[in-house]
């Protein structure tokens, strides 16, 4: 239902077609990975301050696809701290832990596994520190709804995380709080994607314009609803320089290609772009960071074959 109106809001904002030309909707349906499976691997440390604030350390670097956002937003939901607490370190590999790499859509995945099991040991390193400040059984101590919560008999003591941190960093029993983990994914979860592409076509001048596109991706949860639908937005354009103008043409007297900068290698533009309308699907993967899979790749995928469907 959802994608039949963003179907329908992509007829009314349809401009008319010249009367001369033929209009047509086709349908395409495509599917990734989340990271690979044979030598990938992620790894965070997370660095505690004695104010709450955390240091993320990681090895997946952000060429632009919006990683540290979404790792800094985990570790921030699982801590119950602001964003602006968590300060992220993603591309220093002298300092930073070992990570495949930024490609094959695997940082939320691979990389946001890792920083999440990260979080979770911190919170266990916590616990162990405050059970050891307030004289308690760790087993009386737990994490939920932001808050740190000791059980003691008939009362019980809530602590924020910055509360608990400060609590253990100081005095006689003060420690330093580091978590850490490294994940080997057993799994990629396939994401998936449903485009539809309204194609008009003008047989005079064998032409084609496509003035609206409709994706729906099933993504499990969105870590950043405003990054996926981004990443969506690239895809779609992508998938359209490809299939309707981009392309490399030999020179075959001075062997090599026609096509060698980007004012002749004709990536779409900003006026050669359609409505992008984007349906994020309500979904959960139990593998996942937080439920999470990947995006990148995946918007890319059905454009050219909805285009000629």
């Amino acid at each position: 239902n959802k994608i039949k109106e963003r179907l329908e809001d992509g007829r009314k904002a349809s401009p008319e077609a010249a009367p001369e030309s033929r209009r047509a909707w086709g349908v395409a349906f495509g599917c990734h990975g989340s990271g690979i499976l044979q030598s990938d691997q992620g790894a965070a440390a997370l660095l505690v301050n004695d104010d709450g604030s955390v240091n993320l350390l990681v090895g997946a670097p952000d060429i632009g696809q919006g990683s540290n956002e979404v790792l800094t937003q985990t570790v921030a939901k699982i801590l119950g701290i602001d964003i602006g607490q968590v300060n992220i370190v993603s591309n220093d590999t002298g300092s930073g832990p070992y990570d495949t790499g930024t490609f094959s859509s695997r940082q939320a995945y691979v990389t946001g596994n890792a920083v999440v099991m990260a979080a979770n040991d911190v919170i266990e390193n916590v616990k162990a520190g405050l059970a050891k400040v307030l004289d308690v059984d760790p087993k009386a101590i737990s994490f939920s709804d932001r808050n740190f919560i000791v059980n003691r008999g008939k009362e019980s003591l809530t602590l924020s995380f910055s509360e608990a941190v400060r609590r253990v960093s100081f005095g006689s029993t003060g420690r330093v709080i580091i978590g850490r983990a490294s994940y080997k994914p057993e799994s990629s979860p396939p994401p998936f994607a449903v485009c539809l592409a309204e194609v008009e076509l003008d047989p005079d001048t064998n032409t084609i314009k496509v003035p609206n596109i409709v994706m729906a991706v099933d993504v499990g949860y969105p870590l950043n609803k405003t990054i996926v639908e981004g990443q969506v937005h690239g895809g779609v354009s992508m998938g359209l320089g490809f299939t309707l103008s981009e392309t490399i043409n030999i020179d075959k007297r001075l062997k090599r290609p026609l096509e060698s900068d980007l004012l002749t290698y004709k990536v779409p533009l900003t006026l050669d772009s359609p409505d992008i309308h984007v349906q994020i699907v309500d979904s959960y993967e139990p593998t996942g960071p937080l439920g999470a899979k990947s995006v990148g790749e995946l918007p890319t995928i059905p454009v050219a074959a909805s285009i000629v469907d």
